[in-house]
C-alpha cells in the first residue's frame, strides 16, 4: 500500500467512525472515577459502534471515540511510557495521552487547546486551558537558525537501511508549570501526526521528557548566544550519557523570548535547539523541523476553509497567523532528503 492508498483509507476510517457515532446509541456520562478505566476497556474492545461518554460535567455532546492510536513511542519526565490516541470527542478532532493512571484529553478550541484531565479512582477533573498565541506574541524577528557549530558530520538518524528515527528530548525548564501531558498536547500530539503520515510514514518518532536536570532545565536564557551556551552545557552534562549527533535536545521554557526577539531558536541540521512554549502554538515543532533541515524559506500558506488560510509550520512569524500544523511541501521534501528518503 503506497502513501496515497494509507491516507485515503485513513480518511474512510476516519469518516465512518463519525457516521458510527452518530448513529451509535450514547450510553450514559462516565464516572469520571472509572473514566481511565473505560477508556482503557474501549482500546481492548475498539468496538466501533461504541461511545464513551464524557463525565456530566462535560458538553451534553461530549463523547469520546478512537480512531487511530499514532506510532510514536513517549516516556515522560516520571519514567511512564505515554500512548497517544487520535479520537472523535464529541464530532471534534482531538487527541488522548494515556500513561500510568492517568489519561489526558485535548481539544482545539478558538480561545486555544483545552486539555481534560482523569485519574484513575478519583473522581476530580483537572481543566487547563493554552491560549492561542495573540497576534502581538511574535513580531517579524531575527533569523532563528544558525547554519554551524551544532552539526556532527553528514549523520542523520538513519542508519544503515533501517526505518528513519527521530528522537526528541525536550527538557523542560524549572520555569515551565505544566504537566507533562498538557506539553505533549500543546506542542508534540500533532508534530507526531504530521510526521507519522505526512513526512516519514516509514519511520518512527521517539520523544522523552526530561525535567530538573541541573545546570540544564535551570538555565538562564533570553540573552544572545544563549542558545550556544545551552548547547555547550548540554554537551558537557549530557553526552556522557548518551551519543551526542544522535538524539535531537530542545529545551522548553515558559519565556516569551528565548534570546531577544526569537519565541524559539535552533541549530539548522543540528541537535540543539531552544522554544517558548507560553502559548498553544507550533514553535517546538518549528525549531524541530530546522534540525532536521527545513528553512523558512519553503514556508507556505494554505487554504483552510471559506475565506480562511493557514501558515505552513516553518512560517517565519510566530503567532501572526493561524497555524496549519503541518511542513509545506517544499519543507517535507527537505527533511526526507536530510534522511536520505526518496521523495513521496
Amino acid at each position: 500500500m503506497n502513501h496515497m492508498d494509507r491516507k485515503r483509507v485513513r480518511a474512510i476510517c476516519a469518516l465512518s467512525l463519525c457516521i458510527g457515532a452518530s448513529l451509535s446509541h450514547a450510553s450514559p456520562p462516565t464516572d469520571p472515577a472509572r473514566m481511565v478505566e473505560d477508556f482503557d476497556a474501549q482500546v481492548a474492545a475498539r468496538d466501533s459502534g461504541a461511545r464513551l461518554r464524557r463525565p456530566a460535567a462535560q458538553p451534553s455532546d461530549s463523547s469520546l471515540r478512537l480512531v487511530e492510536r499514532l506510532n510514536s513511542q513517549v516516556l515522560l519526565s516520571d519514567g511512564r511510557d505515554a500512548t497517544i490516541w487520535e479520537v472523535n470527542d464529541g464530532g471534534r478532532e482531538g487527541f488522548a495521552i494515556r500513561a500510568g493512571d492517568t489519561l489526558s484529553v485535548s481539544v482545539a478550541e478558538e480561545d486555544g487547546l483545552h486539555v481534560t484531565g482523569y485519574t484513575r479512582g478519583s473522581r476530580r477533573v483537572d481543566h487547563n486551558t493554552i491560549p492561542n498565541a495573540p497576534e502581538q506574541f511574535m513580531p517579524e524577528y531575527k533569523d532563528d537558525t544558525v547554519e554551524t557549530g551544532d552539526q556532527q558530520g553528514d549523520q542523520t538518524d538513519s542508519q544503515d537501511g533501517k526505518p528513519p528515527e527521530v528522537r526528541v528530548a525536550a527538557l523542560v525548564h524549572d520555569d515551565v508549570e505544566l504537566s507533562d501531558e498538557a506539553i505533549l498536547a500543546a506542542q508534540f500530539t500533532r508534530w507526531i501526526k504530521h510526521m507519522e503520515t505526512e513526512v516519514m510514514p516509514e519511520g518512527k518518532v521517539y520523544v522523552e521528557l526530561r525535567r530538573r536536570v541541573a545546570g540544564v532545565t535551570d538555565f538562564t536564557y533570553g540573552y544572545d548566544r544563549a542558545l550556544y551556551d545551552w548547547r555547550d552545557a548540554v554537551t558537557k552534562i549530557l553526552s556522557p550519557q548518551e551519543p551526542f549527533g544522535y538524539v535531537r535536545h530542545l529545551l522548553l521554557v515558559n519565556g516569551k523570548h528565548v534570546e531577544p526577539g526569537a519565541a524559539g531558536y535552533a541549530f539548522l541540521k543540528g541537535y540543539s535547539g531552544m522554544a517558548s512554549v507560553a502559548y498553544s502554538s507550533d514553535v517546538a515543532a518549528h525549531e524541530i523541523g530546522h534540525m532536521l533541515g527545513g528553512v523558512h524559506e519553503r514556508a507556505a500558506q494554505r487554504e483552510a476553509g471559506l475565506l480562511q488560510s493557514c501558515v505552513t509550520t516553518m512560517w517565519k512569524e510566530a503567532g501572526r497567523r493561524v497555524p496549519c500544523y503541518t511542513y509545506s511541501v517544499g519543507n517535507t521534501a527537505l527533511i526526507r532528503e536530510y534522511h536520505h528518503l526518496p521523495p513521496l
